[in-house]
């Protein structure tokens, strides 16, 4: 009897502590969930008030942000995303030294960097991948993400646009969204221009 109970108690132990670490987990989960979108919706906002900026002074078109597309003001192979990232590191003589005097900000404290097998340079914010600065129109513009998790983009989705995450793409509001690969997913962050400086091009002209 004595066995059994012992027996009881110790199962009545484990399912506390299990259920604790459960609660333990899912808190850790959700916290990291949360920084990880506080810190793409950051860098995504910062990117396009930054490139916003730089278009502005320099009277180039904010759609320029392809590789090549700013050829040979910044080295070939480097986009619109490199340059908000690295500034005038990456800027082709003789171009560096008035870029420096603008004093444009830098956002490389924002992301971590690594090299992929090919020697690229990749870029991760909230541990996601941050691909490339996407601006179609003068009046739209984003960050697309590659690899971010369902689960962080149904938060996001949430969070950002108030809706629940439907199907496997979305191309409206704040938080986009497609699958690739077998379910795996680009996230394309479009802040709303009122939180952003706007391109100059976006502004109505005085007549």
């Amino acid at each position: 009897m004595r066995v059994a109970h012992s027996l009881l108690n110790m199962g009545q132990k484990i399912l506390a502590i299990s259920a604790m670490m459960a609660v333990y987990l899912s808190t850790v989960g959700y916290v990291s969930q949360r920084a990880s979108a506080l810190a793409i919706d950051n860098f995504a906002a910062d990117t396009l008030d930054t490139w916003h900026q730089i278009t502005a002074r320099l009277n180039i078109s904010p759609t320029k942000t392809e590789p090549g597309d700013l050829t040979p003001f910044i080295s070939a192979g480097f986009g619109a995303l490199d340059l908000v990232v690295f500034g005038a590191e990456i800027t082709g003589e003789p171009f560096k030294s008035f870029y420096q005097a603008l004093e444009f900000p830098r956002l490389a404290t924002e992301v971590s960097t690594t090299l992929d097998t090919n020697k690229r340079i990749v870029y991760r914010v909230g541990g996601i991948q941050a691909l490339t600065l996407h601006h179609p129109v003068l009046t739209e513009g984003g960050v697309i993400f590659k690899g971010a998790p369902l689960y962080l983009i149904q938060y996001m989705n949430q969070k950002y646009d108030g809706q629940k995450t439907l199907g496997t793409s979305d191309n409206q509001g704040r938080v986009r969204f497609t699958s690739y690969d077998d379910h795996h997913y680009l996230l394309g962050v479009y802040p709303p221009f009122t939180e952003i400086n706007q391109p100059a091009e976006a502004h109505p002209k005085d007549d």
